[in-house]
């Protein structure tokens, strides 16, 4: 299904491909089996409990991603970007923030993945204790950690670049 729309947008219970292009108001899907699209503006976006792909860009507003059985790319320009839940093993993650944070934050009992993790003018923090396959670079173009913890067999991508008080995050779920 395709949703092009000037305001909210909520779809529950969907098979198949969810595609939403929205100017303003906020996105909400849920439970959905097939691939997940969603382009906005002005309104904060929700996905939760997803099996397959999900791709989502937003420019004012945050990113809320949870319990995706799937491979995710999400970029958002002024707002946050957050991932709770599982990963997939032999999937991609790949989450950025040009100006805010970007926290993905998964379960004690996570198997293993490759990280990189990049903030041009925040923080890097990770409560996974990570086998680094480079050296921390910390320089006038910011921080970046790779690693790796585990079996490796996830690929996590988490970038924040611009803005005051930014992190990446990488957390364990006992924190929240």
């Amino acid at each position: 299904s395709r949703v092009d729309s000037g305001g909210n947008v909520e779809v529950e219970g969907a098979e198949g491909l969810v595609s939403v292009n929205t100017t303003g108001g906020g996105v909400r899907v849920h439970r959905v089996q097939g691939n997940v699209s969603v382009v906005s503006i002005s309104g904060p976006i929700e996905i939760k409990c997803v099996q397959g792909r999900v791709e989502v860009a937003n420019t004012e507003a945050p990113i809320d991603l949870a319990n995706i059985d799937g491979e995710v790319k999400a970029s958002a320009t002024n707002s946050s970007v957050r991932f709770t839940g599982g990963l997939r093993d032999d999937s991609r993650y790949d989450l950025k923030s040009m100006s805010g944070r970007v926290e993905m934050i998964l379960p004690d009992n996570t198997n293993g993945f490759e990280a990189s993790l990049s903030s041009y003018q925040g923080m890097i923090e990770s409560d996974f204790k990570l086998k680094t396959t480079q050296p921390i670079i910390e320089g006038h173009h910011g921080r970046r950690m790779i690693g790796r913890f585990g079996n490796g067999k996830s690929q996590i991508s988490l970038d924040s670049f611009d803005g005051d008080r930014k992190s990446t995050r990488l957390n364990s779920s006992h924190d929240q």
